[in-house]
């Protein structure tokens, strides 16, 4: 099955359902792929793509609309395995096997670059290092561990310079491999089986000169000897592999401490494989000096951004808090002000009540009743106040009500009456 684009597929344009039409346009079930749990439908709609994840209805405007559907595989680290062969120095190849994990990051990207077969198109990324293919040419097919030594360093230091790209997909190297070649196998396969022989022939020599220990005493030890000797090399021969393995376990495994900790040494390892010359390895570095000043300059740029954003906050956070102040001030004056205005009223309201008092005890004579003078009253009554109290530097004194007049009018003449009736 192809990755990532599983299936396409054309669409006819959609008719209208019903009778005379009357019901619109839709798609009919069978016009349309049938994606699985991971895949998702990428329609074009008017030179757009457009990504449903099974949730459009086939009466929806895209779906009625759509002139193409594709199917697209969105399982994350997907496996895609390259090989390519690599000529050998006894014109035969090693088999190179390099396995990436894909992820579909944007759908309806792969469907507009036509990404139909990603294993192609890592494959043409391969062979566009042209240094993997010369790396057996001087190893036969008996060296294939250090072939393997070689092509594993080789081909993570050109993925690290030069990562494969395909639009809308995430790609990284999970394993390279160089397989047994078949020629070496089949031989290693014979030696083994004519070893076996020989130790069932030996086996059965021991036997046949155990048997005949009396006749020839001096054949079966110099065999046991020889059977000693073969076991003792096989040993070596193991520790030797595995020293071997332990040693390309330690190779790689700098390797990779180097590429993931210091991006000059990645290019520094490219330039000794070859990877790139003395004027493109001059510039690289140039490039990454930028890049680490550039990145240093963003951060100071950041920092100083975020310093002068704190003091704008704080300036207007002390002008808020003043004008804050300043409006408490002038609330507390206004009421200051209304409180003044009101005892005011109230100091008004009541002297005009004792002048209305002594006004209808005027009326009624009780005033000749007693020693009191109306006038000197009249004058307490309307000269009298508190003290000053705070209050508007404008406010202008009460002037005397008619009631005020009125009184001392009506006394003027009650005084003037007694007088006329003593006189009589």
């Amino acid at each position: 099955m192809s990755y990532p684009i599983v299936q396409q597929r054309p669409l006819d344009p959609s008719q209208k359902r019903g009778w005379l039409g009357l019901r619109g346009r839709a798609r009919e079930s069978g016009e349309l792929p049938k994606p699985a749990a991971h895949q998702v439908l990428v329609y074009r709609v008017n030179g757009h793509y457009v990504v449903d994840n099974a949730e459009r209805a086939l009466n929806s405007e895209d779906v009625v609309e759509a002139s193409h559907v594709s199917v697209v595989d969105m399982t994350r680290n997907a496996e895609v395995m390259v090989q390519l062969g690599i000529p050998s120095k006894d014109a035969d190849q090693f088999t190179m096997q390099v396995t990436f994990v894909c992820t579909v990051s944007n759908p309806a990207v792969v469907v507009r670059e036509g990404m139909t077969d990603a294993q192609a198109m890592l494959r043409a990324y391969l062979k566009s290092h042209n240094r993997i293919f010369e790396l057996g040419l001087a190893h036969k097919l008996d060296d294939v561990n250090e072939v393997r030594r070689n092509v594993n360093a080789q081909v993570k230091a050109f993925a690290t310079v030069k990562p494969p790209v395909m639009p809308g997909i995430d790609i990284e190297v999970r394993s390279v491999e160089v397989l047994t070649p078949a020629g070496l196998a089949e031989f290693e396969r014979k030696r083994t089986q004519q070893q076996r022989q020989h130790r069932l022939v030996a086996e059965q020599q021991g036997f046949d000169q155990a048997r005949e220990l009396d006749q020839d005493e001096h054949t079966q030890l110099r065999s046991t000897k020889q059977q000693r000797h073969d076991l003792s090399r096989e040993a070596e021969r193991k520790d030797f592999d595995r020293y071997q393995r332990r040693e390309d376990r330690l190779e790689l495994n700098e390797l990779s401490e180097a590429i993931r900790n210091d991006p000059q040494r990645v290019l520094l390892l490219a330039w000794e494989q070859g990877l790139l010359g003395p004027v493109e390895m001059a510039e690289r570095m140039s490039a990454e000096a930028r890049r680490v000043e550039d990145n240093a300059r963003e951060d100071r740029a950041a920092e100083l951004e975020h310093k002068r954003a704190m003091e704008r906050a704080q300036l207007e956070q002390s002008t808020e808090d003043r004008r804050w102040r300043r409006d408490i001030e002038q609330q507390q004056l206004l009421w200051r002000r209304e409180d003044e205005s009101f005892r005011r009223e109230d100091v008004r309201q009541q002297r005009q009540i004792k002048l209305e008092v002594i006004r209808e005890l005027g009326k009624h004579g009780y005033l000749d009743m007693t020693n009191l003078d109306p006038n000197r009253l009249v004058d307490e009554l309307t000269t009298k106040d508190d003290a000053p109290q705070v209050g508007p530097a404008d406010e202008t004194p009460a002037l005397p009500s008619a009631a005020d007049v009125d009184l001392e009018d009506d006394e003027d003449d009650e005084d003037t009456g007694v007088r006329e009736e003593d006189a009589g």
